[in-house]
């Protein structure tokens, strides 16, 4: 509440307690918040393409409501390493009892595979895309953060990767500037 009402002041606070040029400043500002919505980015688009993926994967097993599972695999693609597998784990275990092998095995695989292996690729496209990363660095500041701080690092470990290299090239910049000048 208190972010959302004084978000505006806190942010402005924040920034001018750093020491540097206005322009550097504003510079490095704009690489936190580009970082921050690519990855937010990332995660919303990827966990919608999932969601339609386990909702089709549904419909063509002949599941009830695909429409309904979908949007929880909305919500349950935000958790981290079981995501969707929270939707369409319980519905394999039904399909085991009451359909056949065939069918079953044909669910399990298109989730696992197509459904679970979007999250790795779609959403490092997405985040490296926008903000201009390495693909690898990208993969690698996600996985380093849901090391070091769980689920929050999905979205830290990439911004810190991204705090870092927007500060070494401000830096970098007024040390060029400071030689030139």
């Amino acid at each position: 509440f208190f972010l959302y009402r004084d978000g505006r002041e806190v942010d402005r606070a924040f920034w001018s307690l750093l020491t540097l040029p206005r322009a550097r400043r504003d510079e490095l500002r704009d690489t936190v918040e580009n970082m921050v919505a690519a990855v937010v980015l990332g995660v919303l688009v990827t966990a919608a393409v999932q969601a339609l993926l386990l909702g089709l994967g549904f419909w063509v097993a002949g599941l009830p409501s695909p429409v309904l599972f979908g949007a929880l695999a909305v919500v349950a693609a935000m958790v981290p390493v079981v995501g969707v597998l929270l939707v369409w784990g319980p519905a394999a275990i039904y399909l085991a009892i009451t359909a056949d092998v065939t069918t079953t095995v044909l669910f399990v695989l298109w989730n696992a595979l197509a459904v679970g292996g979007i999250d790795n690729v779609l959403r490092p496209m997405l985040v490296s895309g926008r903000t201009g990363l390495p693909l690898p660095l990208m993969l690698l500041g996600a996985l380093g953060g849901l090391a070091a701080f769980g689920f929050l690092g999905l979205v830290l470990g990439p911004l810190v990767i991204a705090l870092f290299i927007g500060v070494f090239q401000v830096q970098r910049r007024m040390a060029i500037d400071a030689r030139a000048g």
